[in-house]
């Protein structure tokens, strides 16, 4: 009990410990993922606090927030949200590149339902009442029609986590070549 209680009690006075029990190095809260890329190479620890928990890939780190802590860490700023929060909060997530929030221009009559968190940028629009499934497939199909390829295996990975499918048929579709003449000379040279 009390090894519980140590870990949230030492971050109180600004401290953390690493997990590993034959390193239990100290350190300023914050440090504790830099020490690890210094000191454990790729293994990464759970971020919440009084957990031990230690990951190998960004992909088990998320996973294991989901189903331990029902938490999603934003793959823009790191924050932690709950996971029935997160899509608000990627959103409207000051860390965000512009081009990835929902349009601002909203169209007239429309009033937010919900409001921005602190923190958050208070410009973007509200996601209230959105198809989770539907927005995660339009934020996955933005972060890759800007390049931001290593953000949008991270979202890709989210979802997995959190058991939400990018919808096949929403996904931008790369069409087939249509038949030209090149085409045709090809089906005439087999027939």
């Amino acid at each position: 009990m009390q090894e519980n209680i140590l870990p949230a009690h030492l971050a109180s006075h600004g401290i953390e410990i690493c997990p590993i029990p034959t390193c239990r190095a100290e350190m300023a809260v914050g440090d504790l993922s830099s020490h690890f890329a210094r000191q454990h190479g790729d293994t990464e620890a759970c971020p919440e606090i009084g957990c031990i928990e230690e990951l190998q890939t960004e992909s088990q780190l998320h996973r294991h927030l989901v189903e331990f802590h029902s938490l999603v860490r934003c793959p823009f700023c790191g924050e932690l949200s709950e996971s029935d929060t997160w899509m608000q909060h990627i959103t409207t997530c000051s860390a965000c590149p512009e081009r990835l929030r929902p349009d601002r221009t909203s169209r007239e009559g429309n009033t937010p339902t919900s409001t921005a968190r602190a923190g958050t940028n208070p410009g973007a629009s509200p996601i209230s009442g959105s198809d989770p499934q539907e927005l995660a497939t339009t934020l996955y199909q933005q972060l890759q029609s800007t390049e931001n390829l290593e953000a949008a295996n991270t979202h890709k990975q989210l979802c997995a986590a959190l058991g939400l499918q990018l919808n096949p048929r929403s996904q931008k579709r790369t069409a087939s070549p249509a038949p030209g003449p090149r085409n045709q000379k090809i089906r005439l040279r087999t027939l």
